[in-house]
């Protein structure tokens, strides 16, 4: 991998010779999906070529994921950096209703229908008084470029907003809440603060649930712009909590905002039609 603004990913070659890899396609990555499920349930030996998947899993300008291991050699959370124009705080919270939930934080619901508008949900115990809001583009273009980096089967189509100040520090051990998402997907929470020039405050500590012997406690620092990435056995298996530390720049100047990807598979649709 080449570093800097044209940076490159190549592979090389049984004789040595280095190949650059191309921009992944839909068709390549379906194409290449079929032939790990048909390994999967095959005996068979299964042939890819040396040359015939020319294309990164991540988008072609790979930069190697930090990985947290919750116990020897096993990825349990990625993350990855995003490439993303400067403000993204102010592109987010401008393009969002945010509604005061309590104490420091503000919240909502962000959907993306179908092309029949059914409309993916994610139920949730939150109580909410405005209605979910549809992706904008800002919100569409960050979801694809987390799929495509991470090479993801499935799109996201539906996302938690969040808004913390320095008030609020209560947030509690949980696991998301998994009912009504899609089995096999991912979670992904994006980090972004008001002033990315001042010290990235939140992180998120995870543990093990009980009973569970898979690993101790440990933290992921949410800088700007980075995403945490887990999948939804991932979920089931361990707990984790965002808070804020304090030991780092002055918390009460500083806001974070958040976005939580996933894949619902529950779809609602609404009549307009006057009843009979």
């Amino acid at each position: 991998t080449k570093d800097g603004p044209d940076s490159a990913t190549f592979i090389k070659t049984a004789d040595g010779e280095l190949v650059q890899l191309e921009l992944p396609t839909q068709e390549g990555l379906a194409e290449l999906h079929g032939m790990y499920k048909e390994e999967n349930i095959s005996d068979e030996f299964i042939d890819y070529g040396q040359r015939r998947f020319l294309f990164s899993m991540n988008a072609g300008d790979y930069a190697e994921p930090m990985t947290y291991n919750a116990r020897g050699g096993r990825e349990e959370f990625q993350t990855l950096q995003m490439e993303l124009a400067s403000g993204p705080f102010e592109e987010f919270n401008g393009s969002t209703h945010f509604e005061v939930l309590g104490k420091g934080r503000q919240g909502t619901v962000l959907v993306s229908p179908d092309k029949e508008s059914n409309v993916p949900i994610v139920r949730t115990t939150t109580k909410y008084l405005s209605p979910a809001q549809k992706f904008q583009r800002s919100h569409r273009d960050l979801a694809e470029q987390i799929q495509r980096r991470a090479a993801l089967p499935t799109p996201f189509n539906n996302a938690l907003g969040e808004i913390y100040d320095h008030q609020y520090t209560r947030m509690g051990f949980h696991s998301d809440q998994a009912q009504d998402l899609l089995d096999g997907s991912y979670i992904a929470l994006f980090s972004c603060y008001k002033h990315s020039d001042q010290a990235h405050n939140r992180k998120l500590v995870v543990e093990p649930k009980d009973g569970n012997p898979d690993g101790e406690k440990f933290e992921i620092e949410l800088v700007q712009n980075s995403v945490v990435l887990f999948s939804l056995d991932t979920n089931r298996r361990f707990r984790h909590k965002i808070v804020l530390d304090h030991n780092k720049g002055n918390p009460e100047s500083q806001e974070w905002l958040g976005l939580t990807f996933r894949t619902s598979k529950t779809f609602v649709s609404f009549d307009d039609k006057e009843k009979a």
